[in-house]
């Protein structure tokens, strides 16, 4: 009687253990497509989250990079990327529902990619050179779009009245500025004008230059 309980007691905590102790692997693929424009105010952070909805671990990235996680419980587990703020887009497999299985080898591991893009927008600048058949300016008329620090972000150049498109802009706050084109020609429009550079929208400025 006394082995057939030892071995009773035995088989239960084998059972108990491998149980409790079954665990697996998860890689997260994160890339950052900033566009020469850094990265952001902190890191990108991305949650691995329980059935409960509990964060069971964070991974923290400031650009393109994959990370690894072992001995992960088994079990049901959700991908979420934390709002990175309005500069940012997150695609990929945000809020995706992965399941991990026993198995610390690579090749058994869940797998989850997340994409962040800073925004742009772009912007159209309208010239309008009213010569009057006296000819353009003595170099090209230069418009400067300025960031919210008062740099030049952009420069345009016209000789005649024509429409540029710039695309990839960072979205923000801009000013329109054109350089003083010289004494025999006045400048209307939307000079010094402030612009706000928006996502996927198309800001339009008219620009007009008068011959005296």
């Amino acid at each position: 009687m006394r082995r057939v309980v030892i071995v009773v007691i035995f088989l239960a905590l084998v059972c108990l253990v491998s149980g409790a102790g079954a665990t697996g692997c998860f890689i997260i693929h994160k890339t950052v497509n900033s566009y020469g424009y850094g990265g952001p105010d902190s890191d990108f952070t991305i949650d691995l989250k329980d059935a409960d909805g509990a964060v069971y671990h964070s991974f923290y990235f400031d650009e393109t990079d994959t990370q690894e996680l072992h001995g992960v419980p088994v079990g049901d587990y959700t991908v979420v990327e934390r709002n990175p703020g309005s500069l940012w887009t997150v695609s990929g497999d945000q809020n995706k529902l992965v399941h991990i299985s026993e198995g610390e080898d690579l090749r058994d591991c869940s797998v989850a990619s997340i994409t962040n893009d800073y925004n742009r927008g772009c912007f159209i600048i309208h010239k309008t050179v009213n010569s009057y058949g006296y000819g353009g300016p003595d170099s090209d008329f230069t418009i400067d779009l300025k960031d919210a620090d008062g740099a030049v972000y952009h420069s345009f150049y016209f000789d005649e009245t024509d429409t540029q498109t710039l695309h990839q802009v960072p979205i923000g706050d801009y000013t329109v500025v054109e350089r003083n084109p010289g004494a025999i020609w006045t400048v209307s429009g939307d000079q010094n004008k402030l612009v706000r550079i928006s996502e996927a929208r198309f800001t339009r400025l008219q620009r007009s230059i008068h011959h005296q």
